[in-house]
């Protein structure tokens, strides 16, 4: 899908190192699904966590990431 090699430059451009990280939000639920999803690079859909969404869910969980992130740098 032509798409999707938008979307796989898109999240290059967030992290361009090892050691870089980035909470990436893909708000279509065709991104959990089939074809879109093996579509996805193969790095990023290793750790590709499909979830319902939620306002509060969300927020909390990128609230947890951010300070673990920040944490051990």
């Amino acid at each position: 899908m032509k798409c999707m090699k938008a979307v796989n430059q898109c999240v290059g451009r967030a992290i361009r190192h090892k050691n870089d990280w980035a909470a990436l939000l893909l708000l279509d639920q065709r991104y959990a699904s089939g074809r879109v999803k093996e579509d996805i690079s193969s790095w990023l859909r290793s750790r590709f966590q499909p979830m319902r969404w939620d306002t509060d869910t969300t927020k909390q969980g990128l609230r947890t990431f951010f300070c673990e992130r920040w944490r051990d740098s």
